[in-house]
């Protein structure tokens, strides 16, 4: 999920335990996602947060995060 509110770009990735046992890693997708976001994230495998002060980035960054989850899937 992206949002943006105030000038601010939050992204949030979250997977079902089940992805993750097939090999997915939430902090993984979003370390690939988060240039448009550079700062302030937390991450572990089945949940990454991040907000930054780009909000121009946050469609680049859904469409990065899919990709990766495509890639990890196929």
């Amino acid at each position: 999920m992206v949002s943006v509110d105030d000038g601010r770009a939050y992204l949030v990735i979250n997977f079902d335990q089940s992805l993750v046992e097939r090999g997915l890693d939430a902090s993984q997708a979003h370390s690939r996602a988060r240039q448009a976001h550079r700062r302030g994230w937390r991450r572990k495998p089945t949940l990454a947060e991040a907000g930054g002060k780009n909000p121009e980035g946050a469609r680049d960054a859904l469409d990065a995060g899919k990709k990766a989850v495509a890639a990890a899937l196929a």
